[in-house]
């Protein structure tokens, strides 16, 4: 399983204890890079643009080094930008067999006008605002191409997410994947953001089924 962190730059960078804690309960090899200018890392952040090309990069070495992976069964697991960039992965590569987001953004249009301290960065990263670069928002939102996604999605997030808006980018974003592909919608009633790890949340459980499955 491949994780894709969230954040950008050094906020949020790949925290070995999680991609530990993430094989431990799923009993999976997991594997994860860090984003472009993050932690020490070469290059720039864009926020969903070439940096993407490390996760198939990534994607390649498992196939091609790892004679352990079994690419017949990859999933990839994202969590909040990580989430957008997981549904652009399952779009672009057919090796991807299940994906799962928790707290994913998928409309980065609407997360721009929500987000106001998210707005400078996402203006950095991307080149402008999403007047000023409509298309290379909509690359990154998977609300406007969620007919392209095929396999398996499970999608969990909290109502009173205070990062990634529920009703713009997880409901509106179901209501498009249900029809295009089998998709599992797990909503919660709090307000945590991303993969819930507490011995009384349903996510791991629900994680676990949906891996196996």
């Amino acid at each position: 399983m491949l994780y894709n962190r969230g954040g950008h730059w050094n906020y949020g960078s790949q925290d070995p204890d999680v991609l530990a804690y993430m094989c431990a309960v799923t009993g999976r090899v997991v594997v994860g890079c860090e984003l472009r200018g993050g932690n020490g890392s070469e290059g720039i952040d864009e926020f969903g643009g070439d940096e993407l090309h490390d996760v198939f990069r990534l994607i390649d070495l498992c196939e091609k080094k790892f004679s352990f992976i079994d690419m017949d069964d990859f999933c990839v697991l994202g969590i909040s930008r990580g989430g957008m960039e997981t549904y652009m992965t399952a779009r672009e590569d057919k090796r991807v067999k299940k994906i799962i987001v928790a707290g994913g953004a998928s409309d980065l249009i609407s997360l721009y006008s929500e987000r106001e301290d998210m707005q400078e960065m996402l203006r950095g990263c991307i080149g402008g605002t999403p007047e000023e670069k409509p298309e290379e928002y909509k690359k990154r939102s998977a609300v406007y191409w969620a007919d392209e996604i095929k396999i398996p999605v499970l999608l969990i997030h909290s109502k009173g997410d205070p990062k990634v808006k529920y009703e713009t980018n997880a409901e509106a974003l179901y209501e498009k994947l249900k029809d295009s592909t089998d998709c599992t919608f797990i909503s919660h009633d709090d307000d945590y953001h991303g993969v819930n790890p507490g011995e009384d949340s349903e996510d791991i459980p629900e994680i676990r089924k949906f891996l196996n499955n």
